[in-house]
């Protein structure tokens, strides 16, 4: 079943429509209007229109309007949501011919588009490959929903090249592409750990495999080694620098154009602290991943101020141990991938969200996931039907768990996809993510 949800990004139009209660009265001189919708097949499009003296009425196909007072109308088009058990598609809407102007005995003409949005209804997955012997090249591979409901070895449907500056601070042979978001116009963002960088790369980019040229790439200082990157709900970008134990935000206004601007906000967490993942709970506090063995919350005012907050809550339970990623569903519940110490035993660990209240919690489920004594579990995300997905860097496999079985602490593997050809699968990411959740 599909459903409309409202984008932030709304196209509009000047058109009219005939039939309504509001249009002209007898005898008084109209014109027409044209419509062509263009979509695909059982896509359930729906879209007002409105005029003068109030008019307002709804078109969902090619229509010929006639009998319309002369002036200007509006169309309110927005994208189309397709829901699906794992991750839903998004058709984004395209209006041409405005301003459309109905004039006395002529007729105007519009169009309405509705395709598919690149990158949406995918599970996607970063990391780098050898491309030689002492060559790394990043990449981003996009698993349809069609895809990720059958476990074996195959290759995802989108397979993105994203060259690795060689000179960077790493070195040409490391795995450098260590972060994922996507905002909220699908666009897909990632951090690179040896150049110091985040880049854009736009949603129509991530229709088709190729070696795209990022859109937007925010340098950041040198020797940062940014490596984790978290958008809040107002579309600003927090980056994890792990190297100097910061966290920055760059604002949505600062994600428009290439550079290297000043961050409108820094956390300085210490000398001793690493940060390595992040992620905002629904309350906009975020969440982080320390690489010593500690996940940390700073909340949403502490954010606003910078400077150097002390962590409102401070997890450090053994069954974090080498905690690497981390998510929360839709009831607000935390799960973390921990990979303990060499020679590694990969676990997944829930706390609760009333539990997230206490100074020291513990967590209410901890299980190894598959093969644990060989396993490197770390980017987490939900499906749209609760179901956890995890990356496993040393098995290169993606896994799911159903839902139903979280809670029992011996949760049921459904889906696992092998072979997959990174080095390091490090980040997942739902695009678009499940409505349910915050954003990731």
């Amino acid at each position: 079943m599909s459903r409309i949800r409202q984008a932030l990004a709304v196209a509009t139009l000047a058109v009219a429509h005939a039939g309504c209660s509001s249009s002209t009265a007898p005898g008084t001189k109209t014109g027409g209007l044209t419509i062509t919708v263009n979509a695909p097949p059982n896509l359930a499009v729906s879209f007002t229109v409105t005029g003068p003296n109030g008019y307002k009425t709804t078109v969902t196909s090619t229509d010929h309007l006639t009998g319309l007072a002369p002036g200007s109308y509006t169309i309110n088009a927005s994208n189309i949501d397709v829901g699906d058990s794992v991750v839903a598609t998004v058709y984004g809407c395209t209006v041409t011919g405005s301003p459309a102007v109905v004039s006395t005995g002529s007729v105007a003409a519009a169009t309405v588009t509705y395709a598919a949005r690149g990158g949406s209804g995918a599970l996607w997955v970063v990391g780098s490959f050898a491309a030689g012997l002492d060559t790394a090249v990043g990449m981003a591979l996009g698993y349809s929903a069609t895809q990720l409901r059958t476990s074996g070895s195959f290759r995802a449907g989108v397979e993105l090249h994203l060259p690795i500056d060689p000179s960077g601070n790493l070195g040409p042979a490391s795995a450098s592409i260590t972060g994922l978001a996507f905002d909220t116009h699908g666009n897909m963002w990632v951090a690179n750990v040896a150049e110091n960088t985040v880049s854009e790369y736009t949603a129509s980019q991530l229709t088709a495999s190729g070696t795209p040229t990022p859109a937007v790439k925010i340098q950041l200082a040198a020797n940062s080694f940014s490596n984790a990157i978290a958008f809040d709900s107002s579309a600003n970008l927090w980056v994890a620098n792990a190297n100097v134990s910061t966290i920055v935000e760059l604002t949505a206004a600062q994600l428009t154009a290439s550079g290297s601007p000043t961050p409108a906000v820094t956390i300085s967490e210490g000398a001793s602290a690493t940060p390595t993942a992040l992620a905002f709970d629904q309350h906009g506090n975020l969440w982080v991943v320390n690489e010593v063995s500690t996940v940390v919350e700073y909340t949403a005012s502490q954010l606003a101020a910078g400077g150097s907050p002390t962590p409102a809550i401070t997890l450090t339970d053994t069954a974090i141990a080498g905690p690497i990623g981390l998510a929360f569903d839709s009831s607000g519940n935390l799960w973390i991938t921990a990979v303990g110490s060499y020679p590694y035993d990969g676990h997944i660990v829930e706390y609760t969200a009333a539990s997230l209240t206490a100074l020291n919690p513990k967590p209410a489920v901890s299980f190894p996931v598959l093969n644990s004594n060989a396993a490197y579990p770390t980017g987490l995300a939900f499906d749209d039907s609760g179901n956890l997905w995890y990356a496993d860097a040393r098995q290169n496999q993606i896994a799911e768990y159903a839902a139903a079985s979280l809670s029992s602490g011996f949760p049921s593997i459904v889906t696992t996809i092998n072979n997959v050809p990174l080095l390091d699968a490090v980040a997942i990411a739902f695009s678009p993510h499940a409505a349910s959740l915050p954003l990731p």
